[in-house]
């Protein structure tokens, strides 16, 4: 297989042609993932336990475990090693990351064997923006008026989150807009 894996940040890879992406890590990482964010402590430590999930492709170097998730060792190897000569400089050059996840933890070099690779997909789990509601959870048009019968709640909605997303506030999202968007249906009928 010739995939040509191009960076994202400096555990995900990704081919846009084949609309692929990887995470790639090592041992150092796992180390510093379990240090700097104690929640995913419990996933980070399996790896070292040998408790290995059947997606995570492990090697005692980078070209084994590129093979092993069907990537081009040689590829990943060069990549790797861009990257950590921007780890050396203390930002990522192609795209400007300074931060081992989000910002989080400071980047760590790939270079402790075993090596890891699985592969990820994006996906969108929560939004900042979204149907203005009211406070009966009626959709608001552009012109500000009640669209009459049309309600909404969940992920459809915005204006919770402010500036961050908080993990669980879509539920409660969903769950409390769902539960006012009910009742003003059944009180309008």
């Amino acid at each position: 297989m010739n995939q040509k894996p191009i960076w994202r940040s400096a555990s995900r890879r990704s081919n846009s042609r084949e609309g692929k992406a990887y995470t790639v890590f090592d041992s150092n990482i796992v180390r510093e993932a379990v240090k700097d964010t104690p929640a995913l402590s419990r996933m980070w430590l399996a790896i070292p336990e040998g408790r290995i999930p059947d997606y995570v492709y492990s090697g005692n170097t980078l070209a084994e475990a590129a093979k092993k998730a069907g990537m081009d060792g040689a590829e990943l190897e060069k990549t790797i090693k861009k990257y950590n000569e921007d780890v050396a400089k203390g930002t990522d050059s192609k795209f400007g990351r300074q931060y081992l996840e989000g910002k989080v933890g400071k980047l760590v070099k790939i270079e402790k064997a075993p090596f890891f690779v699985f592969p990820i997909s994006s996906v969108i789990f929560g939004i900042y923006c979204g149907l203005l509601i009211n406070a009966y959870a009626q959709v608001i048009d552009v012109f500000g008026d009640v669209i009459p019968g049309l309600y909404a709640a969940g992920e459809v909605t915005g204006g919770l989150h402010g500036a961050g997303y908080m993990s669980g506030s879509g539920y409660a999202k969903a769950l409390s807009f769902g539960r006012v968007a009910g009742q003003k249906a059944f009180q309008d009928n």
